[in-house]
């Protein structure tokens, strides 16, 4: 009984993560979700690690561990620049060891259309690897009539469970920044035509990954708030996800040269709509590393047979600036 409410809660994790690696921390992981935002932070360079770890207490844990990195050509001369990136992300799930191990380069380009508005598009390639291993499940063929019997055979033949495929995706980002508020948006979609099964033989494909977001941010004295909405779609499932977080910025940053050193602390609530409920908190040391912090509190119908479910998301983030230059007064 305990094997089949496992198998039961896999294929149901399988539905709501809709077959990709999920972030609740996706504002952290950009290029996950659309290459064009690769090159769209502060500074020169751009690195970051995340781990996240859900479903453990239940003995079907999905443990999703990433890292990224970012950096800007030709921005300090031209309002227009180009940006490159690449990351890599791997992912563990349930009783069948679905093992999901992908790496990608990303470039952007990232045009100023006026003193407040800027557009980028990006491309990313790169390669996919999933791979699965049935024999910890249980088979109603292994129950003898009397009791279950792991040493029977299961019938069940999956051949070489594994693949290795190239993957794609393109996207599109629009910001608009002014002296107190800025606002995004943007649109991507990734896995066009991409036979990545993890089933030898079968002719299902891995069905496209479209995402829209936005989000709006305002200045209020000393804090700064942001509004964020991130929609996804992969086949029939749709993911909601909505939140705010309040950022303090404190210590001082220059007028005149790019050297800043203020500090910040954040915290956020995220509602990803019938599933959970993800409060943030983190920190920033003088612009250059970033801690974040979230916990997922499950609010799906699992939690009526298993409790505490959830499961934390932990990431590292670096910025940097390779020169100084001064600049002149505004």
């Amino acid at each position: 009984m305990k094997n089949g409410i496992l198998i039961a809660l896999l294929f149901l994790c399988v539905r709501m993560n809709a077959q990709d690696p999920h972030f609740s921390q996706y504002f952290n992981v950009p290029q996950l979700y659309n290459p064009a935002r690769v090159g769209d932070f502060f500074g020169d360079v751009r690195g970051s690690t995340h781990y996240r770890n859900q479903w453990k207490q239940a003995g079907v844990g999905y443990g999703t561990r990433a890292a990224e990195l970012q950096g800007k050509f030709f921005h300090k001369k031209h309002p227009s620049f180009l940006a490159l990136g690449a990351y890599i992300v791997t992912d563990q799930a349930g009783k069948a060891q679905i093992h999901t191990f992908q790496w990608t380069g990303a470039a952007a380009l990232h045009l100023k259309l006026s003193s407040k508005d800027y557009v980028s598009a990006g491309l990313q390639i790169g390669r996919l690897k999933r791979q699965m291993d049935v024999s910890g499940l249980a088979w109603d063929s292994q129950y003898n009539g009397y009791e279950y019997d792991p040493s029977a055979s299961s019938g069940e033949n999956f051949g070489a469970a594994t693949d290795i495929g190239m993957d794609a995706a393109l996207g599109g980002h629009w910001v608009r920044k002014a002296r107190w508020y800025t606002f995004t948006g943007g649109y991507s979609f990734r896995h066009y035509g991409q036979n990545q099964t993890i089933l030898a033989g079968s002719k299902d494909r891995l069905p496209i990954r479209q995402v829209v977001y936005g989000s709006a941010e305002t200045n209020r004295g000393m804090i700064r708030y942001r509004w964020d909405l991130l929609i996804q779609r992969q086949r029939k499932a749709m993911e909601y996800n909505i939140g705010m977080r309040a950022e303090y910025r404190f210590g001082d940053d220059s007028r005149y040269t790019d050297v800043n050193k203020s500090s910040a602390l954040l915290f956020g609530m995220y509602f990803r709509v019938g599933d959970a409920i993800t409060p943030v908190l983190g920190a920033e040391w003088k612009r250059t590393a970033s801690l974040f912090v979230s916990y997922d509190f499950p609010l799906s119908r699992v939690t009526r047979t298993v409790t505490f479910l959830g499961g934390p998301e932990i990431t590292l983030v670096y910025q940097g600036i390779f020169e100084k230059k001064r600049k002149l007064a505004d």
